[in-house]
């Protein structure tokens, strides 16, 4: 960890300040209460305070130290008082002798010094609290911040983890849906079904190279699911009409990859295999209070009663919704007349309002 002084000019600086203010306090101190010669009191503070200041600099590590590797609150303030003793010890010698080396021919103003003693190791014991405990607060919270850090870092994994679960729940869901088809077709209509696997590999090609991508472009699921639907329409034919109105502003918009996909699913499966009459489907996207609006229906069979609940596909997408935005009731099912609907409001992206 670096010294904390030493982490920004503005430390630096702050901590040079506070030293000559310790050092006017003290020459004020010596000067009015202890009849000092100012001369002298300058030079007295000015030697005692500035080898503290660099003492003090060093406590950083002596304090860090106790910190990190005691857990027990008593051994922790015998060190302390210990550590402080020392401190208080050294710098009284170092200083007398400086000062003796500077003032080596007045022995009154050295004996002088010696009056002054204990209420120098009094505001030395001072110090060195308030410098243990801005470097023990310190520590605390730079302590605080890492494991806050390190506690958003594992929710972003597992918010990542999450998303990428889901997602891969409902790529094999259609895979498996799509080699059936592939399989039916490959003795009715074989054809057909070499047509089915080259548009399925353009479609996989996008799933795959979407699988380190958690959002994309809304322009480009949208062309994904145009493939997804020639594919269906390989083996269903003119029984899937499909239509669509996209604002153009929607296009750029960043979505959850892959979606689109079981909303697409879930009207075929509930339009085209209930069905033997021309299924509609139809798609709109538009933008409005902040929020991307995508709407998917498909005609039902006449009178059906929606069953309540979704199946896997939907249920995924209203999990993947708030794993990607924390929000509730971003998806909305229900039954407009005779047909399926389905609505997502997606969170536009910031840089795109």
């Amino acid at each position: 960890m670096l010294h904390p002084v030493f982490r920004t000019p503005k430390s630096i600086g702050f901590y040079l300040v506070t030293w000559v203010v310790f050092i006017m306090a003290q020459i004020l101190v010596l000067y009015y209460f202890y009849d000092f010669p100012l001369r002298y009191a300058v030079l007295d503070a000015s030697i005692y305070l500035t080898l503290y200041s660099f003492l003090g600099l060093g406590l950083w590590y002596p304090v860090r130290f106790i910190y990190m590797s005691e857990s027990n609150v008593y051994s922790m303030i015998l060190n302390f008082l210990g550590l402080g003793t020392g401190t208080l010890v050294l710098w009284q010698l170092l200083g007398s002798s400086f000062l003796r080396l500077a003032l080596n021919e007045h022995d009154n103003l050295i004996e002088l010094n010696q009056l002054v003693v204990p209420m120098r190791l009094l505001a030395g014991a001072l110090i060195f609290m308030i410098l243990s405990l801005a470097y023990y607060l310190i520590m605390f919270y730079t302590s605080l911040e890492d494991k806050k850090i390190n506690e958003v870092n594992l929710k972003a994994q597992a918010r990542e983890s999450e998303l990428m679960m889901l997602k891969y729940q409902l790529n094999p869901h259609f895979l498996f849906n799509s080699l059936n088809s592939i399989n039916s077709l490959t003795l009715s209509d074989p054809e057909k079904a070499r047509n089915m696997i080259v548009k399925l590999s353009a479609y996989l090609r996008y799933s795959l190279e979407s699988d380190q991508e958690y959002f994309k472009d809304l322009k480009g699921e949208i062309n994904n699911i145009r493939r997804y639907l020639e594919i269906e329409k390989i083996r269903f034919g003119e029984r899937i009409n499909y239509e669509e109105f996209i604002d153009d502003s929607c296009l750029e918009q960043k979505v959850p990859s892959m979606i689109l996909q079981p909303l697409f699913e879930n009207a075929i499966k509930h339009g085209v295999h209930e069905s033997i009459d021309p299924v509609f489907i139809q798609m709109k996207c538009n933008s409005s209070d902040g929020f991307l609006n995508v709407e998917v229906r498909n005609t039902m069979i006449e009178n059906r009663k929606l069953i309540k609940g979704t199946g896997t596909g939907l249920s995924n997408v209203r999990a993947r919704l708030f794993s990607a935005y924390r929000e509730e009731n971003l998806m909305d099912v229900f039954q407009d007349d005779n047909c399926f609907v389905v609505k997502l409001k997606i969170p536009l992206s910031p840089d795109k309002l």
